[in-house]
């Protein structure tokens, strides 16, 4: 959202930078809509930001392990891990 708004601030601007005479209405409204929805969508954005801060210690982790074989299927395989990938949460 962060991107988004400010490539709306950067076009809106850039639209009113090429208005050369006041009489060109379109361009005004075009470009000042943009450059106020840009700066709506950016000021949106802060809760995100917020809450990403906030839920950081809750992220999850992934790692590469050997998770053992159960001991029922050792008599069938000749090795007794796999390579396993494992999600862990942090609460």
């Amino acid at each position: 959202m962060l991107g988004l708004g400010t490539a709306s601030i950067i076009t809106g601007a850039m639209i009113l930078g090429e208005t050369k005479n006041f009489q060109d209405t379109d361009n005004i409204n075009n470009g000042g809509g943009l450059l106020f929805l840009g700066f709506l969508i950016d000021l949106g954005s802060i809760p995100f930001f917020i809450a990403a801060s906030n839920n950081k210690e809750k992220a999850m982790s992934v790692a590469i392990i050997n998770e053992p074989i159960p001991k029922e299927m050792i008599a069938h395989v000749k090795q007794n891990s796999i390579p396993a990938l494992s999600v862990k949460w942090k609460f």
